[in-house]
């Protein structure tokens, strides 16, 4: 049971980091797009 709620969190605070790094690349990404665009 412990072990079910540790694997359990540890997946979770994973996950929030996985989608924090995703959102955080698309923002950089974006930004990088508008700055070129505005170049132009």
């Amino acid at each position: 049971m412990l072990t079910f709620f540790i694997m359990k969190v540890f997946s979770c605070l994973f996950f929030q980091q996985l989608l924090y790094a995703v959102s955080h690349a698309y923002y950089t990404c974006t930004i990088n797009k508008n700055k070129d665009w505005g170049d132009e």
